[in-house]
């Protein structure tokens, strides 16, 4: 069976129809979602809990800092051992020794609760991987850098990655556990 052949001038290609529904503030057509018409439309919500105006992409702040207390007050608490930094989640800063961090609050005339502080843990230092290293620059046909780079290359590679692993880590990152002091 041969397919009817239809031209785009041809009355059977379209026809004009009426149809309705919800277009939000800017032209977007949403259909029968009178939901989605109207939060692409807004600018600004009003919190359900509190009742702050805030704008649509964001959060209420006053809710937001209270979920964000009540997170940080249920954390698991340790002692600081000043082995490692502590880390402050409202700063963003690290803070090494105890000394530091005192000068910071003095400074800037701050609560130590405010800081919501956390314990830091080393992160591992990295490795040099040879094939990583070489690979803009090897041929096609060589598929490990090893084949190619001479042994002397490959011997201060490794010495560097043995240095490497037994160094003082060169940072740190937070873990989930709050530090009392």
């Amino acid at each position: 069976m041969d397919e009817k052949i239809i031209f785009e001038n041809d009355p059977e290609a379209a026809q004009f129809e009426t149809v309705q529904g919800w277009v939000s503030r800017d032209g977007v057509f949403c259909g029968n979602d009178e939901k989605h018409a109207r939060w692409l439309g807004c600018t600004h919500k009003k919190c359900s809990t509190c009742g702050s105006v805030y704008n649509k992409n964001s959060y209420c702040a006053p809710c937001r800092g209270k979920k964000d207390n009540e997170f940080y007050q249920e954390r698991e608490k340790i002692e600081w051992d000043e082995e490692y930094p502590v880390y402050s989640e409202t700063q963003n800063l690290y803070f090494p020794t105890v000394r530091e961090l005192m000068e910071y609050i003095e400074k800037n005339v701050l609560n130590i609760s405010d800081l919501k502080l956390l314990e830091c843990e080393p992160t591992k230092n990295p490795q040099i991987n040879m094939n990583a290293l070489f690979q803009d620059v090897l041929p096609e046909y060589v598929d490990d850098a090893t084949e190619i780079v001479p042994d002397e290359i490959q011997y201060q590679i490794n010495e560097l990655n043995d240095l490497l692993s037994v160094m003082k880590p060169l940072s740190y990152q937070p873990t989930g556990r709050a530090i009392k002091i």
